[in-house]
């Protein structure tokens, strides 16, 4: 690895962790984190809940404002005060105190389809921000490939987000958005207990084909980002697909650079 990969790591998908008893407790505990992995920049995405142990939007963005090396996305419902919400992240966007938005499809129920999520989705393309979704071991319908393909076929104009590669089903994944133009997948999750060689055969062919649709991201504190980033060191691919996969997809999808 040269030196430029091994100063440049970004983590681009993490959550404040549960441990702790206030808010910035576990802000320091993530920072801590992210220095003895050797992780330079991250990206925090915030609870879709108005009040959340690990943060709701209006907490992260409070919390994180005076922290250049951490960048927030905002995690939303339709089922939590969504008028205000979306206010809250138009405000946000327009100040630039947000790169993404984040949809909890699947745990949620609620389709990345439906008109719903039509200011969402409005917002996106107003400022230029990625959309993310969650896709993680859930077999409900709400989290369906169908579901997923129709959305973004729809707004073509949007990038979105693939969180966790609908693990355990990476092969899967892939195989299924083959053809859609206009998504990219995080690994976060990939490296659990579960993670098998069929699995890392998948990210590595998938980055030697798209070298620049896969983006490294952990799930802290929800998972290791130890073992998240030995998984990522681990791939057998040139140095070149590595550092995009590192930081310069990251870079490109949420407008960091």
């Amino acid at each position: 690895m040269d030196s430029e990969q091994k100063r440049r790591i970004l983590d681009a998908h993490m959550h404040l962790p549960v441990q702790g008893i206030s808010l910035p407790e576990k802000k320091e505990i993530l920072l801590k984190e992210m220095q003895k992995n050797g992780i330079d920049e991250g990206i925090v995405i915030s609870d879709s809940a108005i009040t959340s142990e690990i943060g709701s939007l209006k907490d992260c963005l409070e919390l994180f404002s005076d922290t250049c090396n951490v960048h927030v996305v905002g995690e939303i419902s339709p089922f939590f005060n969504y008028k205000e919400q979306c206010k809250l992240l138009d405000t946000a966007l327009s100040e630039k105190k947000i790169v993404g938005i984040k949809l909890f499809c699947g745990h949620e129920s609620f389709y990345l389809s439906d008109n719903i999520l039509g200011p969402v989705y409005a917002l996106a393309e107003t400022y230029n921000v990625p959309v993310l979704f969650h896709s993680e071991k859930d077999s409900s319908q709400y989290a369906s490939y169908f579901a997923v393909c129709e959305a973004v076929r729809q707004h073509p104009n949007i990038t979105f987000v693939c969180c966790h590669c609908h693990y355990p089903n990476v092969e899967a994944c892939f195989q299924r958005y083959k053809n859609v133009n206009n998504i990219v997948f995080d690994i976060s999750s990939i490296a659990d207990v579960q993670m098998t060689a069929d699995m890392r055969k998948a990210v590595q062919s998938e980055l030697q084909r798209h070298p620049d649709a896969i983006m490294f991201g952990s799930d802290y504190a929800g998972c290791s980002q130890a073992d998240h980033l030995d998984f990522a060191m681990s791939l057998a691919v040139s140095d070149d697909i590595r550092s995009r996969l590192l930081y310069k997809t990251a870079y490109r999808v949420f407008h960091l650079a």
